[in-house]
């Protein structure tokens, strides 16, 4: 907001008027002249930064500005000679008395010899526009501030035909850290990781946080690649070494994805960033701690991921999408107890699509939300159905982060349920360790209210990845489902057997059923069978197919050609000591 003073007159009423005006206003309301020295000033002043009329008159107004802000604001500061010279909102930063910077918006007018000038104290709001775009844990650039430097350096690119470089950068073994050692080690970790980025880029150079462990640096250059690839090198060495957390020393590592460029249509920050994520994950894939420059290749796969992406959201309406279920069976009698229904694509042109291709696509762009209540829909329908027609079979739907963060998610289940006429102890839900790790008090809370109204909960995929016991304790679990690379791992030794056994142990012990995933053969089902593991599933009982597929009979279960071999799951049955009661 621009307030011209004008220019004193020579009678003393205009005079006095002025002097009035600037000891009621709340503003700070000053003159300057030409010699960069204030004059008359109000008393707000001394209440905003501390200092007296006698000490702001006695030295040169820049002396109390930021040095970050003196050039601008002497650029300003030489055009008083120019009568009628307006600036509308100069901020600076000055120096309080007490040390700290308050940061000023000014409005000023020239009449050629003087600066009338008004301003306002701005540091508090503009304290909240900082934190809407920093990231408050590490205090770097956010996401929505990245983009924005990012634009202009592809802006300032265009016009000087320079180059720009994303690096998109992920700590390797953060999440092990953050489930084993606690989360405020952990954001203690992310908060060392933001700093040793900092000391390892350039002045100019732009360091940001896009959430979890992923951070973004831009860096600008005329030697594109090579100056990217040896800024890349650097941060991967650099992350060899311990970061301090606290009390301790931690050794995480990264990899990092690289995208040099320069001048070229078609641009944009997020299209920079998707193909600096895409190497990323190469790099990851290439075995952790290096990095990964985006090349043409990469970019097919990009173009060929965002065609399916758009093509995924006609898939549903157009009844692309399909169920199966896979038979989870008791390893006491032999009898199918709950199937688990999974998802499939089956797309007009490519065939069936794996969910490891499409279902992350769907949590990026939202669709995860309706497909995901599609599947509770259909699961929940078809275990009705089965109901009905007297199995009393469990149906097992796996959730997704996103659906378990609806503050209503409960209640929508409750409607699905109550609409199809399936009991809510006949519906159990999967998810796994990552789901609870994003909003682990709102999850918890969600389950918790899901099983008091008797829906099961089950987690999925457990000891892949780093596994925390503690969520035998601190989540309202039904099932455990140990992961196949234990199973797998039965055929080698005493390691995984004796995981296995202490898992099993303690499930048992909190009442929590077990069932082990991935059993591929008699021996695995016979070892698991000793080690007390009460259900299984995986290929060698039966693959996933649709439901008319898989016909039950009773506490019975009758298997179709291409669900397995009914003599060689037989015989299995005999050789582990269990009745044949699939036929």
């Amino acid at each position: 907001m621009a307030l011209a003073i004008s220019t004193p007159q020579t009678d003393s009423a205009p005079a006095e008027a002025l002097v009035n005006l600037l000891e009621l206003s709340t503003d700070l309301l000053a003159t300057a002249g030409p010699d960069g020295y204030l004059g008359e000033l109000s008393p707000s002043w001394e209440a905003t930064l501390g200092w007296t009329k006698a000490e702001l008159t006695a030295k040169p107004y820049l002396e109390l500005v930021h040095p970050d802000d003196r050039e601008r604001t002497a650029q300003v500061a030489s055009n008083i000679g120019v009568p009628g010279y307006e600036v509308a909102a100069l901020e600076n930063r000055c120096r309080h008395r007490d040390g700290s910077w308050r940061c000023l918006r000014w409005s000023a007018r020239s009449d050629g010899k003087t600066w009338y000038a008004v301003g306002r104290d701005v540091t508090e709001r503009k304290g909240l526009e900082l934190r809407a775009i920093h990231d408050p844990l590490t205090r770097l650039p956010n996401r929505a501030l990245l983009l924005d430097r990012l634009g202009h350096a592809l802006d300032r690119m265009a016009r000087t035909a320079g180059s720009v470089a994303v690096l998109f950068i992920d700590l390797d073994r953060f999440k092990s850290v953050n489930d084993t050692r606690g989360h405020e080690t952990g954001d203690a970790l992310l908060a060392a990781a933001a700093r040793r980025l900092e000391d390892t880029v350039r002045t100019g150079d732009t360091v940001a946080r896009l959430g979890g462990d992923e951070f973004v640096v831009i860096t600008e250059a005329a030697d594109g690649d090579s100056r990217a690839g040896a800024l890349a090198d650097r941060i991967v060495e650099v992350f060899t070494q311990p970061l301090t957390a606290g009390e301790e020393h931690v050794i995480v590592g990264a990899s990092v994805g690289v995208v040099a460029t320069g001048p070229n249509e078609g641009l944009t920050p997020e299209r920079l960033l998707r193909e600096a994520d895409t190497a990323m994950y190469r790099a990851k894939a290439a075995g952790r701690g290096r990095s990964e420059l985006f090349d043409d290749r990469m970019r097919e796969e990009v173009a060929d991921r965002l065609q399916l992406a758009r093509e995924l959201h006609r898939a549903l309406p157009r009844g692309e999408l399909r169920l199966v279920y896979q038979p989870m069976v008791s390893l006491s009698d032999g009898q199918v107890v709950a199937c688990e229904a999974l998802l499939r694509w089956h797309h007009p042109e490519r065939g069936v699509v794996p969910p490891a291709a499409f279902v992350p696509l769907a949590e990026q762009n939202g669709l995860i939300l309706p497909i995901g209540e599609w599947v509770l829909e259909q699961a929940s329908r078809q275990g009705a159905e089965w109901r009905r027609a007297g199995r009393d079979l469990t149906v097992s739907v796996n959730i997704s982060p996103t659906q378990l963060a609806q503050a209503d998610f409960a209640d929508r289940v409750d409607a699905i349920l109550r609409r199809v006429g399936l009991p809510a102890q006949c519906l159990c839900l999967e998810l796994v360790e990552a789901t609870v790790a994003r909003q682990p008090a709102r999850i918890g809370e969600t389950l918790r209210e899901l099983r008091s109204r008797g829906v099961r909960i089950a987690l999925d995929d457990f000891g892949k990845g780093a596994t925390s016991l503690a969520h035998f304790r601190a989540l309202p679990l039904d099932v455990v489902k140990i992961d196949r690379t234990f199973i797998s791992g039965l055929r080698d030794g005493k390691v995984s057997r004796a995981i296995v056994a202490a898992l099993v142990s303690l499930a048992d012990g909190l009442g929590i059923t077990v069932v082990a995933e991935g059993v591929e053969g008699e021996d695995q089902a016979a070892e698991l069978r000793g080690l007390g593991c009460g259900l299984v599933q995986g290929f060698w009982l039966g693959h996933p197919v649709e439901a008319a597929g898989l016909e039950l009979d009773g506490f019975n279960a009758q298997v179709r050609p291409g669900l397995g071999d009914p003599f060689v799951i037989r015989e299995f049955m005999r050789q582990i000591g269990i009745p044949a009661r699939i036929q």
